[in-house]
């Protein structure tokens, strides 16, 4: 991973999914990885128009099979309307090569 945001899936532009989030004050993000390397991971999940419009958490701990949850959080303000989100992800160490298996956004 770069130390920079890129693509989690190489598809589609990085397979971006519509989210609608009118009527809703919370989300929780849900990401399951296997993390292989030694930074701090962050997986995020990015407006494609607006790159700065981002819900990410972070991942210092040790390498091996993780379920990184938010918790339920209040939405940022940027959150309304339609959106279309993309999985994104960065690392401290740009040698860190994590697997993904599933990123997961919850409204409530």
């Amino acid at each position: 991973l770069p130390a920079t945001y890129t693509n989690v899936y190489i598809g589609n532009a990085g397979e971006g999914q519509l989210v609608h989030f009118a009527n809703y004050t919370q989300y929780r993000f849900v990401a399951s990885v296997n993390k292989v390397g030694t930074g701090t991971q962050t997986a995020a999940l990015v407006d494609v128009s607006n790159a700065a419009n981002l819900v990410e958490i972070a991942d210092a701990a040790a390498a091996g099979e993780h379920t990184l949850d938010s918790a339920w959080t209040a939405l940022p303000a940027w959150a309304v309307g339609e959106k279309i989100i993309k999985p994104m992800a960065k690392s401290t160490v740009t040698t860190d090569d994590p697997i993904y298996r599933s990123f997961a956004l919850y409204l409530r």
